[in-house]
Formats: structure tokens, sequence, C-alpha cells
């Protein structure tokens, strides 16, 4: 077990300093490199576990539910177009993963542990993200030559780029949703005691969010802050709501209209944006809808010719592009994973007082109305799952009082 878990302190702090980094591993049609490459590790820790467990392996509802959301969308797709080896493979990892944690066995001492390697990520991103901005744009960008020509052509349109952090070698959004969910899981380290600390850690958090120019990265702090500061003061939100009220006036006039002048705004925020995502949906109802409405045209919108003559993109809403390929059937799979994610989530806040979990999920459901990010399989979902799931069994299951500072706690 000590083995088991420590691959996971491993896999949790190398994938964002190492994983762009990480070659590629080629096979056929397949194709492994950063986050899979070191998923790897994840199965044969999981395969280790199994034999340990005299073959038997606990399976939560959570993970029950996202297996048949995956079997679904597989099956639907073998049925109503071809077989794309790959998706095999995008879809069994987050599944194998999410197993590898149901079966790990936690102390109170990984709770500071986990806190601890939060603490090392976060501030590395927040350093990477602002030498990314000042001093050399290519820093951390991996060894991928396509992600270094893309930010080498993006240099030339001011303002376009993201600055992506540590996650810039592994994908377009792995920044934004891990920042987001770093900077949540840093500002409620201050939940129960406010720590300089943390305050810290959380400020610089947020001007890595901000330089990641993602709207549904900004979203997913303030969503964050708005759970934290409506349940850490419970005896004064109406007075947070009238200042948050004249905050967000003072940004509006004072601040937005400077943004609204940058070739920031205007290259990465609000060139067409909002355009494609109201357009594609339109058409989706319009014309796609209507004709498979409970089972869905098995593939993505993204994926699929007849839509994409019609509009040069596929839709810009998770939400509406999973009821396109998996319909009312595949949609309400995916709810009933997040059902279960809230079920959890309820528990833990019941016996902690911490909606942190609450804010992820609303978080998920903003990001999948302005983008398409449905998939589990980025790693700043996999920290708050694997919280989450740690949460749960420490606080819910073996019933610890959750301390007020990682400090109270002393590791063997």
């Amino acid at each position: 077990m000590k083995f088991a878990k420590k691959y996971a302190w491993a896999f949790l702090i190398l994938l964002p300093f190492a994983g762009g980094f990480v070659p590629e591993f080629k096979a056929g049609p397949l194709s492994l490199e950063g986050e899979r490459l070191l998923l790897v590790g994840t199965v044969l820790c999981l395969i280790y576990l199994f034999i340990k467990n005299d073959f038997v392996l606990k399976v939560s509802s959570l993970t029950a539910w996202l297996f048949a959301y995956y079997m679904y969308l597989f099956v639907n797709r073998l049925l109503q177009d071809t077989l794309v080896l790959p998706e095999v493979i995008n879809f069994s990892f987050p599944i194998l993963l999410m197993l590898y944690i149901d079966n790990l066995d936690f102390k109170l001492e990984d709770y500071k542990k986990f806190t601890i390697i939060m603490t090392i990520v976060g501030v590395g991103s927040a350093i990477a993200s602002f030498v990314q901005l000042t001093i050399d744009p290519l820093f951390y960008s991996g060894g991928d030559q396509e992600v270094i020509d893309q930010i080498l052509y993006y240099e030339v349109m001011p303002g376009v780029y993201r600055n992506n952090s540590l996650y810039r070698g592994l994908g377009t959004n792995e920044g934004a949703i891990a920042l987001g969910c770093l900077s949540n899981l840093m500002l409620f380290q201050n939940f129960y005691r406010v720590q300089n600390k943390y305050l810290i850690i959380t400020g610089m958090l947020v001007f890595a969010v901000f330089v990641v120019f993602a709207k549904y990265c900004w979203l997913m702090f303030l969503v964050a802050l708005m759970f934290f500061m409506y349940f850490k003061y419970p005896k004064s939100r109406i007075s947070l709501m009238i200042i948050g009220g004249i905050v967000l006036f003072f940004i509006y006039f004072f601040l937005f209209d400077q943004i609204e002048q940058s070739s920031i705004y205007k290259n990465r925020i609000s060139a067409e944006t909002y355009t494609g995502r109201t357009e594609s949906t339109r058409i989706f109802f319009e014309t796609f809808f209507a004709r498979k409405p409970v089972f869905g045209f098995g593939v993505s919108s993204w994926d699929f010719p007849e839509y994409l003559r019609m509009f040069y993109i596929g839709i810009h809403v998770g939400i509406f592009d999973t009821l396109f390929r998996g319909g009312v059937v595949g949609l309400l799979l995916l709810l009933m994973f997040w059902l279960q994610v809230g079920l959890k989530s309820y528990k833990i806040f019941v016996k902690t007082g911490n909606p942190m979990f609450f804010a992820f999920i609303l978080n998920y459901i903003l990001i999948n109305f302005t983008a398409v990010l449905i998939p589990i399989d980025y790693y700043g979902y996999y920290i708050m799952l694997f919280a989450l799931a740690m949460y749960y069994k420490l606080f819910v299951i073996q019933k610890h009082d959750i301390p007020a500072t990682i400090e109270e706690i002393k590791i063997k």
C-alpha cells in the first residue's frame, strides 16, 4: 500500500513539472505522452493493489457511474460510427485512475502531504506564469515542436496566446483548469483559519489565473470565492453581498474599460467567442437534436462531417456536445456521475462545513456551458477528485476532525 500511495504523490508532482517534457510513445495508431505515460504508473499500482488484496478491488458508486458513462459512449459509437482505438485509451485511463483512488487507504498525515504537494505545485505554477508573461513566452513549453511553433506564431499577435504555466506542453486547456482548481484548493486552506502563507499563495495563483486569459478560468476562482465568503462569514452575508456588488461595480467602470481596449481582450477574449457558442448551439437544436434526441449521433459534433459543413467548428458548449454525441441517455449517465460527486460533497460539507467541492461541481457545469471540457482527464479535475476521495475517507468514513491548519498534523 505504501508503494501505491507513494506513486500517487509522485504522479501529482511529476505531471505538472515534467509531463510536458515526457517524450511521446507511439505504437501503431496509439500514442502516449506526458500525462498518459505517467498514468501508466497508476495502472501498474492498481494491478499491484489487486494482487495484494487477494484479487479484490473496491469500486465506488462514483467510479461505477463513470464506467457506465464511458462504456455507453464506446458502444454507442461502435454501433453508429466506427471504433477509434485511441478513444479506448481516452476512456480507460480516467476509469482506472478513479479505481486506483478507490483502493487507496488514507491517513490524516496524507492530508498534510497532499496539501504540501499542492502548495509546491501552486507556487511553481505561479512563477512559471510570471516568467512566461514577463521574460520568456517559451518557458516550460515542453518538448513538442508543434507547441513551440504555435507559441512563436502567436507572438506576432500580441495577447492571443495563453500563458499556460507549467502545463503548456500538456495541452491548450490543461493550464486553465489546473490553475483554476489550484487557486480553489489554496483559497480554502484559509477556510478554518486565515493564514498569511496561503493568502499569499492564493494571490500568486490569482495572478496566474488572470494571465491565462481564459474566461472560464477567471470564473472558477470567482465562484470559489463566492462560496468561501458566503460560508465562512455567515453572519455578514448581506454586508458581503453589498460589498461584492460595489467591488464589481468598481471593476466594471474603472478597470474593464482598460481591459476592453487591450489587445488581449480584442484578440483572445472578444473575437467571435460568443458568436461561436451561440451559433453552434442554434444549429444543433434547429437541425440535429430532433433527429436523434435519445441516443445522439454516437460521435462528437467536432468529428461529424455534416455538422462541420454547416459551421466551421463543433458545438462550443460541452453539455450540448454531449447531447449531440450521446443524446439524453448519455447526458443522464454523465449527470449520474456528478450526482455521486455531489452526494459525497454534501456529506463532506455536513461533517466539515467546507463547501469547496460544491464550488468544484458548479465550476464544472459553468465551464461546460462556455467550453467543451466534459472529460475528466485533466490535471485540475484529477486533483479535485483525489481531494474529494481523501476528504470523504478521512472525515466522513473515518470521522476524523478536520484540522484548522496542517501544522497540527504530525507526519510519522
